[in-house]
């Protein structure tokens, strides 16, 4: 298939899509809209938390209220008047 009607043919599909959006005045529901494509089902991400301890974000505060934030992580805008 041309890469330009392949294009027409996913354009074609977000019209239906949001064409019934508009009609029926309901919310993109991604889990009916698989099952109406014949698509697997998506699968959830897992998130999982990020253990750090507490005396390394600590000692990275301390250490920044001591020498202040390096040059480069705080933009600086030359051009503003103080």
């Amino acid at each position: 298939m041309k890469p330009l009607k392949a294009v027409g043919h996913d354009a074609a599909k977000l019209a239906t899509v949001l064409y019934y959006m508009l009609k029926t005045d309901r919310p993109y529901d991604e889990a009916r809209h698989r099952r109406r494509m014949k698509l697997p089902q998506a699968q959830a991400a897992v998130v999982r938390p990020l253990d750090v301890p507490l005396e390394v974000l600590d000692a990275q505060v301390i250490e920044e209220q001591r020498h202040g934030y390096a040059s480069d992580e705080i933009p600086q805008d030359e051009g503003a008047p103080l």
